[in-house]
């Protein structure tokens, strides 16, 4: 007599954003048994037709969660400790020793601190900040950077690995954090860098050809310019990483910084970059857009007229003041 096979518990998903629903489909294919919730009904239905139950609540997603492990997909801090500690959040359904995931990008002291909200409940937590594009969620090729006990992340690997390609354990709760802000650091800054050296090319006479052919050739080479080529050849930036949520990732980059004591300058600069491209009207594109900045002359060098006597002195619209009003501040909302 052939033995029956065992079906898979079943896991929660909170939170069927862009990410979160390209992260849960990747799961329903891999075959894990769902319950979800979503606030937003019609970003539910393509995981109900392939068989996902469907909750009415955060705490319901987690009370009918059998594996005892529920993600979380939300893109800020504030949002993230409500959907699990709320009044009808996850942490009000897990049973005790449940493992709550926490996917989206905060900042190192927040998932601390809810961290230890989750523990006060008899719960586990465990970070996993993602790094990747929407488009690589879909195809299983984002990577994992996980915080807390050992046991814990050990616990949710395994579900981890069928979403993406490859995880990172790093330690207690909050370095994954850190780490997913430091990498949102070097890659922001990268392309905001990669902007002004095209500007200063096309000033004198390079086309954007030429110079990302050299760029790729040589030291400046870079996955994430390899990436964004087409998309600044063709001044076209589709979002994969939206320049929103870049944004909002850079003010927390540079918020955690200073708590930290330190004063990131080119960090600052970014944020200031990606301003002035939000305020360009570029709110639907990808974080790329920010290469643009420069060529609609935002950041381009300007003549002012001096006084009567004096030379004529050249300033740049991207030198404002070290900080200006409620930049870089703690607890920013996610933009509109």
């Amino acid at each position: 007599m052939m033995a029956a096979t065992q079906t898979p518990s079943r896991v929660g998903f909170v939170g069927l954003g862009t990410m979160g629903q390209a992260l849960a489909l990747r799961l329903v294919a891999n075959g894990i048994p769902l319950v979800v919730y979503n606030r937003s009904p019609e970003r539910v239905r393509p995981l109900e037709e392939k068989g996902a139950l469907v909750a009415g609540t955060p705490r319901e997603a987690a009370r009918k969660a059998s594996a005892g492990v529920v993600f979380v997909a939300t893109t800020d801090g504030k949002t993230q400790r409500r959907v699990i500690l709320g009044r009808s959040g996850v942490a009000r359904g897990l049973p005790a020793g449940g493992v709550v995931v926490g996917l989206g990008t905060i900042a190192p002291e927040e998932s601390r601190s809810l961290g230890k909200a989750v523990a006060a409940r008899g719960l586990r937590y465990v970070e996993a900040p993602m790094g990747g594009s929407a488009e690589q969620a879909a195809n299983g090729q984002v990577a994992f950077y996980l915080g807390g006990e050992e046991e814990d992340v050990a616990r949710v690997v395994p579900l981890l690995e069928k979403m993406g390609r490859r995880t990172f354990p790093l330690g207690p709760v909050g370095r994954a954090s850190a780490m997913k802000l430091a990498l949102n650091a070097l890659t922001v800054g990268y392309i905001a860098l990669a902007g002004e050296a095209l500007a200063l090319g096309e000033r004198h006479g390079l086309t954007r050809e030429q110079q990302l052919e050299v760029f790729l050739d040589g030291a400046a080479r870079s996955v994430m310019l390899e990436r964004k080529k087409g998309s600044i050849l063709a001044r076209n930036y589709p979002s994969a990483f939206g320049l929103p949520l870049a944004l909002k990732d850079e003010k927390l980059i540079v918020s955690t910084a200073r708590k930290a004591g330190l004063s990131l300058g080119m960090s600052q600069a970014s944020l200031r970059l990606l301003k002035q491209a939000l305020a360009q009207g570029r709110g639907k594109e990808d974080f790329a857009a920010v290469v643009e900045v420069h060529s609609q002359g935002a950041g381009a060098t300007t003549t002012t007229t001096a006084p009567p006597g004096g030379p004529e002195a050249p300033t740049r619209a991207t030198d404002p003041p070290e900080r200006r009003a409620g930049e870089g501040d703690p607890g920013i909302a996610p933009p509109p």
